[in-house]
């Protein structure tokens, strides 16, 4: 075997070998040509034996890197080896592909006098550089979190601190890397701390591991806050690592203690308006049930005055009448009785008759008129009912209040129109506006008229109640329906007849009021009643 044949069947051997290792071998001459084409490199860089046998081997090498092949070449010219560099080729497709290249010398005489080796490392550098890259974002992650972040080791050393933990523990990394974590932490943890840490690693028992649970952490001088953690177990390096992560929640539990007790003031506090509104209720109640009565009563004085004078014309001519029937009983018994005399008797009779006739009738009409309206508003019920007639019936109970002011009032209700509501209501309501009338607008003058107008509007009955008294100054109008407010307190008047009114219309007859006044030009309510309530 010539020294050629040698030589390749040396090379043959030795590629044979080495590329079961999944290196690639490549032959190259003195003149730097490729004398030798494995199988292996033709799978790692697309060329057949053909095409590349003879070729230069800088064929394989972009030009950033043929400088760096360039020297091992003179050294392998030296006799010299290069076991191992990192350096990238190129396939035939255009591709780099990052390897470990090395270049070995042959014996003095033969053909190929260096073997160059080559493992495609791509996977791995592009692995290398993911890792790399990760670490780096895990590591800018962990500088910049709002959380701590804190790793130990096995025996609890701290072994990282990131600025955020540095921040919440008032301690300098350097202050505490080497130091044992339980140095952060109160009794009774400080002193428990390694037992819990060599329990889990002898029974892998997790009672903090992979939780998060609020605990009590101390701070460099010495002060205890609670904070958050969650600790997580991993592997580094074949050893287990404890990465805590750390959640300062002092201003968290101090706004909840601070919303704790905010609740109890507040909770006490509607305990008080509850029991003072109660109380307010029932003192309204009483006031509204003594302005009902008040006026209840008001009206009887009125009714029992009026009904005076009817009842007292009455007994006159019924006195009148009886003496006249006296005397012709006299006449009668001495036989003395004329005609004349019978005559004047039966004129007076029938005069008298008629005038106890009549008053009877106009007592009745009072009595009849108050005991309805008293009635209605005593219960409260819900009736059918013709709002003309029963607004005349409540107007003609208050005429001797009215007449007491010299005031008149005037009813124009042009339809009858059916109700089905509360006439108790209305007619407190009446009552209230014709007696704040009296109080207010006609004070201090000789006369005034009270003019009362109802009409229909859809399915609505409209009222409307207008004096032609003193009026409302602008500044009281937004007031005048709220409670206790009044301009005669030192009169004794309470502030309520017209919240009362208010409160019986919109919540009661679910209907509206309205009120507009000019000072001198007198005042207008007006009322929207729905037909059905």
């Amino acid at each position: 075997m010539n020294v050629q044949a040698a030589d390749h069947f040396f090379v043959a051997a030795f590629s044979a070998i080495v590329e079961q290792s999944g290196i690639v071998v490549i032959g190259i001459n003195s003149d730097a040509k490729i004398s030798f084409w494995t199988k292996s490199a033709a799978q790692c860089f697309g060329y057949s034996e053909a095409d590349i046998l003879g070729a230069d081997y800088l064929k394989l090498v972009p030009g950033p890197e043929q400088n760096k092949f360039i020297k091992t070449q003179r050294k392998i010219a030296r006799g010299r080896s290069v076991p191992e560099i990192e350096m990238r080729h190129i396939d035939a497709q255009g591709n780099i592909i990052e390897t470990t290249f090395g270049l070995f010398a042959m014996a003095p005489g033969t053909e190929t006098v260096a073997l160059a080796t080559v493992l495609n490392i791509t996977e791995r550098k592009t692995t290398e550089l993911a890792l790399r890259e990760s670490s780096a974002q895990i590591q800018a992650i962990v500088q910049t979190v709002l959380d701590g972040v804190i790793t130990i080791d096995e025996a609890g050393t701290i072994n990282a601190f990131n600025p955020a933990a540095e921040q919440i523990f008032q301690y300098k990394a350097h202050e505490v890397i080497g130091r044992n974590v339980s140095s952060l932490m109160p009794e009774p943890d400080h002193s428990r701390h390694d037992s819990y840490l060599s329990n889990h690693l002898k029974t892998g028992e997790k009672k903090i591991i992979g939780k998060g649970r609020e605990v009590k952490g101390k701070r460099k001088d010495g002060s205890i806050f609670p904070m958050e953690l969650a600790v997580n177990a991993t592997a580094i390096e074949g050893k287990v690592a404890f990465v805590g992560v750390v959640k300062d929640i002092s201003e968290r539990k101090a706004a909840e203690q601070a919303m704790h007790e905010l609740q109890a003031r507040t909770e006490a506090a509607n305990a008080e308006l509850t029991a003072t509104l109660e109380e307010l209720r029932t003192t309204q109640e009483q006031l509204v049930q003594s302005e009902k009565m008040a006026a209840l009563g008001q009206m009887v004085a009125g009714v029992a005055h009026e009904i005076n004078t009817p009842v007292g014309v009455g007994i006159t001519a019924a006195s009148q009448m009886v003496s006249a029937a006296r005397e012709m009983q006299r006449s009668l018994a001495n036989g003395q009785l004329k005609r004349s005399a019978l005559d004047k008797f039966l004129n007076v009779s029938v005069e008298s008759a008629d005038i106890v006739l009549r008053n009877l009738e106009r007592a009745a009409r009072l009595v009849n008129s108050f005991k309805q309206t008293s009635t209605d508003q005593s219960n409260n019920e819900r009736r059918s009912f013709e709002i003309g007639a029963y607004t005349r019936e409540v107007l003609e109970s208050l005429s001797p209040l009215v007449k007491q002011h010299h005031a008149r009032v005037e009813l124009i209700c042009t339809e009858p129109l059916q109700m089905h509501s509360y006439p108790g209501a209305l007619a407190q309501v009446l009552s209230n506006m014709v007696g704040n009338a009296i109080d207010h607008a006609f004070r201090g003058r000789k006369n005034g008229t009270l003019t009362v107008r109802i009409w229909r509007h859809d399915d609505q009955a409209w009222i409307q109640i207008q004096d032609d008294g003193n009026g409302i100054e602008p500044a009281a109008l937004p007031r005048l329906f709220d409670p206790f407010y009044t301009t005669a307190r030192n009169r004794g008047n309470t502030g309520l007849g017209l919240n009362i009114s208010y409160n019986l219309v919109t919540q009661v007859l679910l209907g509206e009021i309205k009120v507009s006044s000019e000072p001198g030009n007198g005042t207008c309510f007006d009322i929207h009643l729905p037909l059905k309530a």
